[in-house]
């Protein structure tokens, strides 16, 4: 690895200068791994994300200050086919040969036994890039590298493209936001077709022992007329508090992003976190109102046995992980801007040898957005929801040398072809009622659909 750091840059455009004009005198010959680093003091995202036609990645922790910008690849691994061997175990062991400001960005399909739709086809069953331009955010600054690595594109595609980008973000011209846009919106499954769909699934729970839950979602299909940058709306999501926030535009049309406040795990070094989110009211602008919606939450016999579900399907892979000094804290309300939920954090220390690609497998898919029991539930939200979820609700985020984080991605859109579909589900439990389960994915929905309203 040739891993070298230039002087610091006082912007993004000037770091690009300084990258660009390196580049061009390079005596290199892509017999060996690269990053190199500038310190950036004013970052700004509009420069950084400004090119458009390749790779451009965004992930932000919910609970620190933790950020990766990310503009094309460097090295792409992904699933085309369902036939195909999963490339996170692929990901995992490239990860340990990585520099300390580099990580391999993506996600995984939510349901890998159902077929590919058309909206998703950028994405397939598995994806992760190490981006070739790479700015990681944390409490020493900004750092910005530029990354090659010998098996992944050949050395002159590669040096083509990341003279490409640079240029770009050299000759960047101001952005042209469009603040407004008429629209129409269509929903997949319909309101009757939905409540159907729930009534069947209360039939299912009322008559198996082993069904006891499963996540019916809604896709809402938002047709606008005319096409856009999607960055630009995301750039009005990154305001929501106490959220993941991440997106991944696939460079050919697709972006996938969205605001989602539930981890899936995060590890650092042999320090690992998971949590239980489960359970929702909606919120109120009125503070006794809220409060007693609150109230309502805590007391609900079906939140409360909602969550549970999710709890136990936790305590039972931490069990098996064999974690150390468990730390189980006792559940809360996390208040987010439209919904609430009930909440609980673990965290521990894990084994050497439990490697994230194992833990992932684990996890996921939790009940609190597939079911209890989870083949069974899997394969009823197949037959019945409607739509393919591609990366909706499926573990999204990074994995690096000594760290990795992943959020569920839930509360989350896809744009493609001047339509953006946005995901919302809810537990389907007994007791479960199909108009107030309805209402529930309106409210989980407004966080995208708001920033519309701007």
């Amino acid at each position: 690895m040739l891993s070298s750091r230039l002087s610091d840059a006082h912007t993004v455009r000037d770091a690009a200068k300084v990258l660009l004009s390196w580049l061009k005198n390079a005596p290199l010959n892509g017999s060996h791994n690269l990053s190199l680093k500038i310190n950036v003091e004013h970052p700004s995202e509009q420069e950084f994300f400004s090119p458009e036609g390749c790779q451009r990645i965004y992930f932000k922790s919910r609970d620190c200050d933790l950020e990766w910008w990310g503009l094309g690849a460097a090295e792409s691994l992904f699933q085309s086919s369902v036939h195909d061997q999963s490339v996170l175990s692929q990901v995992v062991k490239k990860s340990h040969f990585l520099d300390d400001d580099q990580i391999y960005f993506g996600g995984i399909k939510f349901d890998k036994d159902r077929v590919v739709d058309d909206e998703w086809k950028d994405f397939q069953y598995e994806i992760f890039i190490l981006p070739l331009l790479l700015m990681h955010h944390s409490a020493e600054g900004f750092t910005l590298s530029l990354n090659y690595r010998s098996d992944g594109l050949p050395y002159v595609v590669w040096r083509d493209h990341a003279e490409s980008i640079l240029s770009s973000i050299i000759n960047r011209k101001g952005v042209v936001e469009h603040k407004k846009y008429t629209y129409s919106d269509y929903q997949c499954p319909g309101e009757t077709n939905y409540y159907s769909t729930i009534k069947r699934a209360l039939l299912l729970l009322g008559s198996h022992s082993d069904y006891k839950k499963v996540v019916i979602g809604r896709r809402t299909t938002r047709s606008l007329s005319m096409p856009f940058d999607p960055v630009q709306l995301f750039f009005r999501l990154k305001r929501a508090p106490h959220a993941f926030l991440f997106m991944f535009d696939s460079g050919q049309g697709s972006t996938f992003f969205g605001a989602s406040p539930e981890l899936l795990y995060r590890r650092i070094g042999q320090n690992f976190e998971t949590e239980s989110l489960a359970g929702t009211r909606a919120r109120s602008l009125n503070r006794d109102i809220d409060e007693q919606l609150r109230q309502e939450l805590l007391e609900s016999s079906k939140d409360k046995s909602e969550h549970f579900f999710v709890s136990n399907h936790i305590e039972d892979r931490l069990r098996e992980f064999g974690i150390s000094d468990l730390f189980t804290s006792k559940i809360e309300i996390m208040a987010l801007p439209f919904v609430q939920h009930l909440h609980r954090r673990y965290h521990g220390r894990i084994e050497h040898g439990l490697s994230d690609d194992k833990i992932m497998t684990a996890l996921h898919p939790t009940p609190a957005v597939c079911g209890i029991n989870s083949l069974w539930a899997k394969q009823f939200i197949r037959e019945h929801e409607g739509f393919d979820r591609g990366f909706f609700a499926a573990p999204i985020g990074y994995i690096g040398k000594n760290s990795a984080e992943f959020a569920v991605a839930i509360r989350s859109a896809l744009y493609r072809a001047s339509e953006l579909h946005i995901y919302a589900a809810g537990g389907i439990v007994p007791g479960s009622i199909p108009e107030q389960e309805w209402e529930e994915l309106n409210n989980k929905q407004k966080n995208i659909l708001s920033i519309f309203d701007e």
